[in-house]
């Protein structure tokens, strides 16, 4: 273990230095400080909120099923109720 932190110690972090002074790492950090984007797109976060009705959804469907699996009794279709 103290061989790994010492490798790392002596190339990563110089490593992640110099990579931070290159355009690419200019370009690196300036993504992770205004955040990816994907968070202003309308579309994608309508998208999300559609996927949580539909688990929100599932989950219902999921907790009635484990209840009548615990009762022991079948469940009604909405045409017999």
């Amino acid at each position: 273990m103290e061989g790994t932190i010492a490798v790392f110690a002596l190339f990563g972090v110089p490593g992640i230095y110099f990579l931070g002074k290159t355009d690419i790492g200019q370009a690196i950090v300036e993504r992770l400080r205004q955040g990816n984007g994907a968070g202003n797109d309308p579309a994608l976060l309508a998208e999300v909120d559609d996927l949580r009705v539909r688990l929100s959804e599932l989950e219902e469907r999921l907790d009635f099923a484990e209840r009548q699996l615990v009762s022991g009794k079948p469940a009604s279709t909405p045409s017999e109720a």
